[in-house]
C-alpha cells in the first residue's frame, strides 16, 4: 500500500490516545495527530464509550477528528453533526430490565438523548469511582415502558444472572 492510499486513520481512546496511568494524551501522541492532521489525513475516533464519558478529551485535539464513532458503534458523528444514533429494541430493553430488576441488580441505562440513569442507588464505591472521572453523578431513576429509547444498558453485578448466563453444573 503506497502511502498515498491512506486518506483516514481511525484510533481507539483507552489506552491508544488517552492514557489512563498519566490522565491524558501523551504529548508526542498530539505531536503526531497535529503533523497527520497538517497533512491532510482525515482523523477518526472508534470507542465503546459515550459522550458522557469522553469529558477527558482534550479540548485542543477534538477540533482534529472529522469523525466519531462512540457508544460501541450506536452513534456517529462528522464533527459536530449525529448522522446516526441506534437504540436498544423495546422489547429486549423490557426483558433484560425485568430480570435485572427481579434479581435487585443495579444498572445504568442511557436515553437516546444521552441521559443517564441509575435503577437505584448503586452504592458509595460506584458513586466515588463514576465522580471521580465524570465529574457529575447521573440521577436515580426506574426506567418506564414506552418512555424512554433506551441505547446502552450497563449491569453493576458480580454475580450470574441465571435467565441468560447459566451457572456452569459442578
Amino acid at each position: 500500500m503506497k502511502r498515498t492510499d491512506i486518506k483516514a486513520v481511525l484510533f481507539d481512546y483507552d489506552d491508544t490516545l488517552y492514557s489512563h496511568r498519566d490522565g491524558e494524551i501523551p504529548p508526542l501522541t498530539k505531536e503526531a495527530l497535529f503533523a497527520l492532521k497538517e497533512n491532510g489525513y482525515l482523523l477518526g475516533l472508534c470507542t465503546s464509550r459515550f459522550p458522557s464519558e469522553l469529558q477527558s478529551f482534550p479540548k485542543d485535539v477534538r477540533p482534529l477528528f472529522d469523525a466519531w464513532i462512540e457508544g460501541t458503534g450506536c452513534l456517529l458523528y462528522a464533527k459536530d453533526n449525529c448522522l446516526d444514533s441506534q437504540v436498544i429494541a423495546p422489547d429486549t430493553v423490557q426483558e433484560l430490565l425485568s430480570v435485572l430488576d427481579e434479581e435487585e441488580i443495579s444498572y445504568l441505562w442511557t436515553t437516546d438523548q444521552m441521559e443517564e440513569h441509575f435503577s437505584r442507588d448503586p452504592g458509595e464505591m460506584v458513586k466515588n469511582h463514576v465522580l471521580s472521572w465524570r465529574g457529575y453523578f447521573p440521577t436515580v431513576q426506574a426506567w418506564q415502558e414506552n418512555r424512554y429509547s433506551v441505547s446502552r444498558i450497563i449491569m453493576q453485578m458480580n454475580c450470574r444472572l441465571k435467565k441468560f448466563l447459566p451457572m456452569p453444573a459442578v
